[in-house]
């Protein structure tokens, strides 16, 4: 039993919906363990039918930026293993709308393009967000853009519209 409340409940938490006004789910299936948040992109296999397609997290620059790209990972609270999907687990992403997620870097203005990583750099995280392309290990997310200010390691809100 509960006995005790914060009173400064978190705002939000990595991966989680701002809103549901435009927002578009749809769901593929993890090849690999993947936090909540993270980007993911389209690989081989699966998805011959109607079955959802495997996904994982960018290895490439291209991962990010091509037709495979699919968007972030929408957490789920109900989770056995909390903040993470295990490989083969069925997860949704966000194709389209608006998610919280953990900045890697300072955000210093609404409106700032959106970088995913792709390759370890200053940090490590594939999949996670960030302001530039931290020596080339993360690339610009086409429709994608901060929609709040955030410092390192906060949360911040990325709107992504892809055409």
């Amino acid at each position: 039993m509960q006995t005790s409340y914060g009173y400064d409940p978190a705002v939000a938490l990595e991966g989680g919906l701002v809103d549901l006004a435009d927002s578009v789910l749809d769901t593929c299936i993890a090849s690999q363990a993947v936090s909540f948040g993270r980007f993911v992109h389209r690989i081989a296999g699966g998805a011959a039918d109607d079955r959802p397609p495997r996904c994982e997290l960018p290895a490439a620059s291209a991962s990010v930026t091509d037709s495979s790209a699919l968007g972030f990972v929408v957490a789920e609270t109900t989770r056995e293993a909390p903040g993470t999907y295990a490989a083969d687990d069925v997860m949704r992403f966000l194709r389209r709308g608006r998610i919280w997620m953990i900045a890697e870097d300072a955000v210093a203005a609404r409106g700032t393009p959106v970088f995913v990583r792709f390759a370890a750099g200053t940090f490590a995280t594939l999949g996670a967000v960030r302001t530039d392309a931290d020596v080339a290990t993360a690339v610009a997310l086409p429709g994608a853009r901060f929609g709040s200010v955030a410092g390192i390691g906060e949360l911040v809100v990325v709107e992504y519209y892809p055409s």
